[in-house]
């Protein structure tokens, strides 16, 4: 059975860089993202798309996209591209863990890495 992985912000360039290495190795490939049009969606990689909520603007109804996406796709991973993403991600990691890999550490964890301040001060 192929492997299947959910990209998220698919209007990233860095999202496309993902699902185009990904897509190379064979794996099935959702692109993800609040735009209708995304850069990612018309990529030969990509195998399916979703438009889910702004997760900058409608951060409850992004992880409940993302929820109900997984509950009934079962991606082998969701691997969200952005810092926005990957916190809200990492902060609801519970509800997503029972229907795919989110491959984060816990939110403290990756609240604390993406504190450039308190980073610089190491």
């Amino acid at each position: 059975m192929k492997r299947t992985a959910l990209i998220t912000s698919a209007n990233s360039p860095k999202a496309l860089t993902v699902i185009r290495s990904l897509g190379r190795k064979g794996i099935g490939i959702t692109a993800g993202g609040s735009e209708k049009n995304a850069l990612s969606h018309s990529s030969r990689y990509t195998s399916t798309t979703i438009q889910y909520p702004s997760p900058k603007y409608e951060p409850d109804a992004f992880i409940e996209a993302l929820v109900s996406y997984c509950k009934k796709n079962h991606p082998d991973v969701l691997i969200p591209v952005h810092s926005e993403d990957t916190l809200l991600i990492a902060k609801n990691r519970e509800r997503l863990d029972p229907y795919t890999k989110v491959p984060l550490h816990d939110f403290e964890s990756m609240r604390a890495l993406h504190d450039k301040a308190g980073l610089s001060s190491i």
